[in-house]
């Protein structure tokens, strides 16, 4: 399968949404968190807890992984396969070991307005029409050299490029406070 992952944490707690893109099964997890962590730690913790739900709901282990994530720092790590912190190299590390070396990783950047989780890890519920609207975002995104996957992670899209809604869709911008990434 191909699975598109969206995750978020925020004090609080964290959340994943992941989407079998063949079957179209959602998959959501989340949780509050009891560590003092740096928010950079957790948000690249809710990406290792996100291996783990696709290990535990996904058989076989998809042959590609879209991750979609709002904070640079966990982007940057994945695409890199490093960073500047000690801990968010052990907890990268710990997501990395168990992801297969024949799937297919792709990560890009999701404004934190557009995330479907971002509204989840702070209590709040999933909301549909948001959920439809950052898929539609994922739709759009380039491909990388004539397909839609990479590997290692090496694709950075502009994160200030903008998503317009084709028109007469579901979406409606009065409705929602997106920024230019989707209007």
């Amino acid at each position: 399968p191909h699975v598109t992952i969206f995750t978020d944490s925020s004090e609080r707690g964290w959340r994943i949404i992941a989407i079998n893109n063949n079957t179209g099964e959602i998959i959501v997890r989340g949780g509050k968190w009891t560590n003092p962590h740096h928010i950079n730690i957790k948000e690249t913790m809710a990406v290792k807890i996100s291996v783990d739900v696709v290990h535990e709901c996904f058989q076989p282990f998809p042959t590609s992984i879209h991750w979609l994530l709002d904070n640079t720092t966990s982007k940057s790590t994945m695409e890199k396969q490093r960073s500047n912190s000690f801990l968010i190299n052990q907890v990268y590390a710990l997501a990395a070991d168990r992801i297969p070396p024949s799937t297919m990783v792709r990560v890009d950047y999701i404004h934190t307005k557009l995330n479907p989780v971002d509204p989840t890890s702070r209590g709040q519920d999933i909301d549909p029409t948001q959920l439809r609207c950052a898929m539609m975002y994922v739709s759009q995104l380039p491909s990388v050299g004539g397909g839609l996957w990479c590997d290692p992670c090496v694709f950075m899209p502009d994160p200030a490029q903008a998503f317009v809604p084709p028109p007469n869709t579901f979406f409606n911008p009065q409705d929602y406070s997106f920024p230019m990434m989707c209007r």
